[in-house]
């Protein structure tokens, strides 16, 4: 699935042709330039050698799965194509058959996404776009959250990222992305610890002991735990849970 996910991303672009390829006869070669041909020629190495390079890599290290940003590397493919096709002398009937796929294409990749959403939210294990932050930001201040640090996992779901708008003067750590940590806050404020209870392994245990390492929150105690169960966004009957532990701003969770 993620394999059709980065190829659906690399040519997708390619449907911006569609109107031209349908209505227009068989083009002549195109002059685009003084060492544009060059350029075109460079580009299509580069994107063979990327894929290489990729199967390569792939066989090293046994891989078996591709994820859709991988595929990224191969964003010039429709401009290498377009840049192709203005070379050659191509036949109304290739310009037809590239028009019909590149709208199969479409269909394909607007449907699959419709689908997805549609039966995603009562099928799918972690519902990423359903996700109620603003009520899970509204619940966190009744229970009395207002300023300081939230700690969270990056995944399955972008906790931090997401909150961050209902919580403007809140530092947000985000406790599996070691490489960053926001500077502290001028004021002392509450050390938020949140997490999801959407998976069969509760992520709680691991991020309170990542936090007492990182942030020196110290004994767990210290603090008050909850959760909040909420209705998904457009999701029907099918609810999400959070847990949180919320304390007085202690080490450098504050």
């Amino acid at each position: 699935m993620s394999v059709t996910r980065g190829l659906l991303n690399i040519v997708m672009p390619l449907g911006l042709l569609v109107p031209f390829v349908l209505v227009r006869r068989s083009p002549n070669r195109v002059d685009l330039g003084a060492g544009t041909d060059d350029s075109i020629r460079l580009v299509g190495r580069q994107l063979l050698l990327l894929a290489l390079l990729m199967a390569a890599t792939a066989l090293a290290e046994n891989a078996y799965d591709f994820r859709r940003h991988y595929f990224y590397v191969f964003v010039l493919f429709p401009l290498w194509a377009v840049g192709w096709a203005a070379q050659h002398a191509v036949s109304a009937q290739a310009f037809r058959l590239l028009g019909i796929a590149c709208v199969g294409i479409a269909i394909v990749g607007i449907g699959a996404l419709a689908a997805r959403h549609l039966a995603g939210r009562g099928t799918i294990e972690f519902v990423r776009l359903h996700q109620p932050y603003d009520r899970l930001a509204a619940s966190l201040k009744a229970e009395g959250f207002s300023a300081g640090t939230v700690v969270a996992f990056e995944s399955p779901y972008d906790i931090n990222g997401n909150l961050r708008a209902y919580f403007p003067a809140t530092r947000f750590v985000t406790i599996d992305l070691p490489h960053y940590e926001a500077p502290l806050r001028t004021v002392t404020g509450q050390c938020l610890l949140l997490w999801t209870l959407d998976q069969a392994s509760s992520q709680r245990d691991g991020l309170l002991a990542q936090a007492r390492i990182r942030l020196g929150i110290g004994d767990e105690r210290s603090g008050r735990e909850g959760t909040i169960a909420l209705p998904l966004a457009n999701g029907g009957s099918r609810t999400t849970a959070y847990g949180f532990w919320l304390s007085a701003g202690v080490g450098t969770c504050r």
